[in-house]
């Protein structure tokens, strides 16, 4: 994979970054000449879409896989943000706080938007991306455990909570995931509506 390699240091990668990268197409079988191609169209691709060389190598550093995505992809991943709402800036910070957002499917992203602006959160969305990793069916779960067994509205002020790791989210509460998940099971309301139309 050396010519891959050599086009990851001529972005601005340290060898140890570039060697990490390449490593994980190495497993897919992926022509060197092929995967370096890609190297070249993606980083430049992002490039033009606004991002500085320093945010796609740190971006890249998160989601080697980006480099296996097709140019089209990745266009069509900021043309469906941006249907949602959102302006380019604004797909671009929130990409730049959660790279993986280019992996999720277009429905998993529309669940979590539409459920936090639904909860009073989407605000959470712009100014803390990060959480938009926990899935919709916990921040559900979670949502509807403070409102009905402990009487607690989930806001601005405290909204951290339902985003708390595993083990701190069990020790403060007492209720592990499978146990919520079971208790408040989220059933998405589009998905409902068409069953129902069928």
């Amino acid at each position: 994979m050396k010519k891959s390699i050599e086009a990851l240091l001529i972005f601005g990668y340290d060898k140890i970054s570039a060697h990490n990268i390449v490593k994980q197409y190495a497993l897919c079988n992926l022509k060197d000449e092929i995967l370096a191609n890609n190297i070249k169209k993606v980083f430049l691709l992002l490039i033009s879409l606004g991002y500085t060389k320093e945010e796609v190598i740190k971006m890249t550093k998160v989601l080697p896989s980006l480099y296996g995505y097709s140019e089209q992809k990745i266009i069509n991943k900021i043309d469906f943000l941006i249907s949602l709402g959102y302006t380019k800036e604004e797909v671009i910070k929130m990409t730049k706080a959660l790279p993986s957002l280019y992996g999720l499917s277009e429905e998993n992203i529309r669940e979590k938007i539409e459920y936090l602006k639904k909860i009073g959160l989407g605000f959470v969305i712009m100014d803390d991306t990060k959480k938009l990793m926990q899935s919709v069916k916990l921040t559900y779960a979670r949502y509807e455990f403070f409102k009905n067994e402990r009487n607690e509205l989930i806001t601005e002020d405290n909204y951290n909570k339902l985003f708390y790791g595993e083990k701190q989210f069990k020790k403060q509460y007492g209720i592990d995931k499978k146990t919520i998940l079971e208790r408040y099971p989220y059933e998405d309301p589009i998905k409902e509506l068409n069953k129902t139309k069928k």
